[in-house]
């Protein structure tokens, strides 16, 4: 992934390809777990759709009113053995935009993505907004999203006693991820709004990246953690994993390194490697609201959150304009700055035209 090229695509290929793949690959094995199922998702949020309403019609198809819209469409579903959490995922015939939903078949609390494609980021400046933009790239490729908590009510039912949440009980886990695909990665969790991995198997992985992330708790078992692949390939992978068997169910969604558009269910095997000290109170489990909301305001726009892009803050030279632009810019990094410098001794010219040879222990 770190040393692939991505083409930024344009929206109308982006939009032909997802039309093309609208419905969910599942390659697992096909449920009718929601076959005639009837219900409709209540969520909550600044920007929660009034109305999302299902008619489940067999393994395969169903149809969704969303705020006034009939659509039918095809849909694909996976659920662990126990049958108590299902994950289901489709498109909106005729946009870009999808479904992505967890319902516990127990409580009927649901978290929901709704997903889109297509960003326009900042280039040049730095990564605090001290130093203004020196222009903006597109990136039609790029999934984005908004998440949201909720339940399905069958009937006119009532709202559950608890609803999923934001969680700060995964962060500082490290996890070992096998997919049924053949993917493999690491991933650690240092914070709640992003998480670490690196890919295995691959004669190019093995360099540590960054990614924005969501943690979201079911419960004391079931986790959702989903990671958005910002600067790379702009996909993302919505993974529900149960802490006790140590597995995962999940959805790749996005284009791939060849530009080809991914929709495809996923089952993985999941190991944790280690744990470091979680000081936050047993039962404190992270806000309710999204992470973003507290860092951005309550006006952040939809799909607001935490991206690191090395590559636009930080826009690549060559090896000739790196020399120029070190030759005219020695400063020293002063202030609160991680590598600050004000410690240093004074430039000399001591070493000047002098010739040594440093001798190592053992040698």
């Amino acid at each position: 992934m770190f040393f692939t090229k991505y083409n930024p695509m344009t929206k109308a290929d982006v939009d032909a390809k997802i039309a093309a793949g609208i419905k969910p690959h599942n390659p697992i094995a096909k449920t009718d777990i929601m076959k005639d199922w009837n219900f409709k998702l209540v969520l909550e949020g600044k920007h929660a759709p009034g109305q999302l309403e299902y008619h489940i019609i067999d393994a395969d198809r169903l149809t969704v009113t969303e705020n006034g819209n009939f659509y039918e469409t095809g849909y694909s579903a996976l659920t662990f053995e126990s049958g108590s959490l299902v994950l289901f995922s489709h498109g909106i015939p005729g946009t870009d935009r999808a479904w992505h939903a967890v319902l516990d078949t127990h409580t009927n609390a649901v978290t929901a993505f709704e997903t889109w494609f297509g960003i326009t980021v900042n280039v040049g400046g730095d990564i605090f907004g001290t130093v203004p933009p020196t222009g903006t790239r597109d990136i039609p490729r790029e999934v984005q999203r908004e998440y949201y908590f909720g339940y399905a009510e069958w009937n006119n039912g009532s709202k559950p006693e608890k609803l999923h949440t934001t969680t700060n009980r995964l962060e500082g886990r490290g996890f070992h991820w096998t997919y049924n695909c053949g993917y493999e990665l690491l991933t650690f969790h240092p914070s709640v709004i992003c998480c670490t991995l690196v890919e295995l198997g691959d004669k190019l992985g093995g360099i540590t990246m960054s990614n924005p992330m969501d943690y979201i708790k079911i419960d004391d078992r079931y986790y959702i953690l989903a990671r958005w692949e910002v600067e790379f390939d702009g996909s993302a992978w919505i993974d529900v994993i149960d802490l006790f068997e140590g597995k995962a169910i999940g959805l790749h969604y996005g284009f791939d390194e060849d530009d080809k558009f991914v929709n495809e269910l996923h089952a993985a095997c999941v190991e944790i490697t280690g744990d470091t000290a979680h000081l936050e109170k047993i039962g404190y489990n992270g806000d309710k609201e999204p992470p973003m909301v507290g860092l951005m305001g309550p006006d952040a726009a939809k799909g607001a959150r935490y991206a690191y892009r090395p590559m636009d803050i930080d826009i690549p030279m060559t090896h000739e304009e790196a020399l120029k632009h070190a030759a005219e810019t020695q400063r020293i990094f002063e202030g609160s700055s991680i590598m600050s410098g004000a410690n240093n001794m004074e430039y000399s010219e001591y070493l000047a035209g002098k010739k040594f040879k440093v001798v190592q222990d053992d040698e």
